[in-house]
């Protein structure tokens, strides 16, 4: 009845006899490696015994926390920003408790957004199905579907509590939402690493979860060969992983050495050295006193851990004018290597899914060494077994792995949420019922256009690498992922018209193209794109149709929001000067459309200044230290590229000044043709606000100062 609690610090009295009325009370305790159990018929000695293992009130008590942190790694002799770390809050959150209790617990994802929504317009209450009461900001009450307190608050991004009592020290740690920013340009995964939403039917019922929340109980004793960890938890939530070489090898190339003192074979034969040198005695004594030193883990659990994880071996980071000063890496050299060996050079990895499960010891002593290669070992041992996950989540083949996931999930779906709603009564296990349909039909209707899409996505993916169009491929790894059907038919027939435009132009653009940068090598080079684009961009825009309608349709029937997350900010701007200034989103704004705008067009030019026209983010003006650029966001199928409407070179430009209708006029040096082929001496921007007016004015009459000769 009691083993259980025999291997853990515990105590209890039991009955030996009722007739005699004889009570016997135990208590286990750790005395060393020792595991004890004393029997007495004393309970304040049972009470003594175990009063060591009680947790205690704390004599000290130490609480840190920040709201948010940001990092910028920046590769200095390039001058460019490689990634963006931030640790942020939680963002709001609710939390009730009912009237006769004393803490407050926080509210499911579902029910914080209908609290949101009620707090910002109370007449939505009865859409939402609530009965609230906000007249008193500092009691706010629910009253409906339940009464009790509400509480409207945002946890810190970072929280870490410390506790120290007579035999225990207790520390708490909280890290709410981490983020890895790619911020390289050209980039095919602008976000590394973040944590991913819960699905649908989770946020329903669950509350918002830190992203890391790991807890530990250390027994205080006076004994220096051993120490006891009574209690380690380290929980972790479900994360996305993407990731490109080009990413890599930016980093590996900013963490290695600049200069190597001494080769790793003289260290190691310094460190030999040092060893022979040494007398047996010293370092038998070293080796003893190493192994004497144990941990005694009384209970230690590591969650299981699931990534989503993409792969691209595309350098795209660093082509163009940065790729010159890069160092070949052999580590990424090997990884490639290796990673092609095993078939994805056939094609990237898009959200495969790694499951590592969890780790757990019970009552177990072990040295330090000896803990952290028992960890190692489980999950590497887990990793491996992961390798099928590897092979059969290739887009190559459909990711039938993930096929598989989505219908046992679906199946699972429809045996869980009944049994779910039969607990509570019979109207939930109905609701339970539609709900677990529902649940199969979106993953398997999902899973199976998703494993289309796949297929055919890869098919895209060979069609551009036909055509030998950089440019091309850049574009269409960077792609958004439709999120329904309506957005996965306006990408389609949008990549479906830009391949048969781009078809047709090409015989002309691309030897234009090759000529202007590469002579008559590159006129020759741009023919033979031409001819390869007239075929294989018709043939690859019916292809995306195909395939951004399939994705459509699998977001729209999926359960899951997107993982892929959004940047946290733009990059940071670096000037010619390449010293690094004080972050300023204006800047990194303004920096970010000039390197996109025309498909990287004005990439080669430095931002110095744009102006928000009309008070609409979407039609801007733009002065880099060559041109001055009116852009337009979206000007065909309503997309997010940014377009040129107008653009001149600021050596061309005569002089800028107000025109009497609330707007702005360039009057160039010579004609320019419109659109219609009709020349034009000057150009209007309608500007109403005059603070816009002149700041576009002094910012464009200092550009042509310091960069027009």
């Amino acid at each position: 009845k009691y083993c259980h609690e025999l291997i853990r610090e515990s105590h209890r009295e039991f009955v030996l006899s009722k007739q005699d009325n004889v009570v016997i009370y135990w208590a286990s305790f750790l005395d060393g490696l020792q595991r004890v159990v004393m029997f007495t018929d004393d309970k304040a000695e049972m009470l003594k015994a175990a009063e060591k293992e009680q947790i205690e009130q704390a004599e000290f008590e130490l609480t840190a926390s920040l709201p948010s942190v940001g990092l910028s790694l920046i590769d200095d002799r390039r001058s460019m920003t490689i990634a963006y770390v931030s640790i942020s809050s939680s963002g709001l959150t609710w939390e009730f408790k009912p009237f006769s209790k004393k803490r407050f617990r926080a509210e499911s994802y579902e029910m914080c957004q209908k609290l949101e929504t009620v707090y910002g317009d109370p007449s939505k209450a009865k859409d939402c199905g609530l009965v609230v009461d906000f007249s008193n900001p500092t009691d706010l009450k629910l009253i409906q579907p339940k009464m009790g307190s509400l509480k409207r608050t945002q946890h810190k991004g970072i929280w870490f509590q410390c506790s120290l009592s007579t035999h225990h020290i207790f520390m708490h740690a909280i890290v709410n939402r981490i983020q890895i920013d790619n911020q390289m340009k050209h980039t095919v995964f602008p976000v590394v690493f973040n944590p991913v939403p819960p699905p649908k039917s989770v946020a329903s019922l669950a509350a918002p979860k830190p992203f890391i929340e790991a807890s530990i109980v250390i027994n205080r004793t006076l004994r220096e060969k051993i120490r006891q960890i009574k209690y380690l938890t380290v929980l972790v939530q479900e994360m996305a992983v993407r990731v490109d070489v080009g990413f890599i090898s930016c980093l590996v190339d900013l963490f290695s050495p600049k200069r190597k003192d001494k080769s790793s074979k003289d260290k190691s034969l310094d460190k030999d050295i040092d060893i022979v040198q040494r007398s047996i005695l010293e370092t038998s004594a070293l080796k003893a006193l190493s192994e004497r030193k144990r941990i005694h883990v009384s209970f230690l659990h590591l969650s299981p851990v699931k990534i989503q994880v993409s792969l691209s071996l595309d350098f795209s980071g660093i082509k163009g004018k940065d790729s010159g000063n890069l160092r070949k890496i052999r580590a990424v050299d090997s990884v490639k290597v290796l990673l092609q060996s095993i078939g994805v050079a056939l094609t990237d990895v898009r959200d495969m899914e790694l499951r590592l499960a969890y780790f757990e010891l019970v009552g177990q002593s072990w040295t330090r060494p000896q803990l952290v290669r028992a960890i190692r070992k489980h999950y590497t041992t887990q990793a491996i077994k992961q390798i099928y996950a590897l092979i059969l989540g290739l887009d190559v083949i459909g990711n039938p792995f993930g096929l598989v996931t989505d219908i046992k999930d679906g199946v699972v779906n429809l045996f869980y949420e009944p049994y779910q709603g039969a607990i509570q009564g019979p109207k939930e296990f109905a609701i339970g019922v539609a709900y677990g349909v529902r649940g199969l039909f979106t993953h398997t209707v999902g899973g199976v256009f998703d494993a289309v899409s796949r297929v055919t996505g890869t098919l895209g993916k060979g069609l551009t690498a036909i055509t030998l169009d950089d440019d091309l491929k850049k574009q269409k790894a960077q792609a958004p992922k439709p999120h329904n059907v309506k957005e996965g038919l306006a990408e389609g027939a949008k990549g479906l018209f830009q391949g048969f435009v781009g078809g047709v132009t090409g015989i002309v653009t691309k030897p234009a193209q090759g000529a202007k940068r590469g002579g008559v090598e590159g006129f020759f080079k741009g023919v033979g794109k031409g001819l390869l684009g007239i075929v294989a961009r018709p043939v690859g825009g019916v292809v995306d149709f195909a395939t951004n309608t399939f994705r459509g349709i699998s977001s729209s029937a999926a359960d899951v929001e997107g993982a892929a997350g959004t940047p946290r900010r733009p990059a940071r701007f670096i000037n010619q000067d390449k010293i690094i200034h004080p972050y300023c989103i204006h800047s990194a704004v303004g920096n970010e459309i000039l390197q996109v705008v025309e498909k990287r067009k004005f990439a080669s030019d430095f931002y110095f200044a744009h102006v928000v026209i009309l008070d609409n983010p979407k039609i801007v003006l733009l002065v880099s230290n060559k041109h001055l650029i009116f852009v337009k966001k979206g000007i065909l199928f309503e997309s997010d590229e940014q377009q040129s409407v107008f653009t001149t070179p600021l050596s061309e430009i005569l002089e800028i000044r107000e025109k009497e209708a609330k707007a702005l006029v360039v009057v160039l040096k010579a004609a320019k043709k419109s659109f219609f082929g009709k020349p034009e001496y000057q150009k209007g921007f309608q500007a109403p606000d005059r603070d816009t007016r002149a700041y576009a004015i002094e910012k464009i009459s200092q550009a042509i100062k310091l960069f027009v000769h």
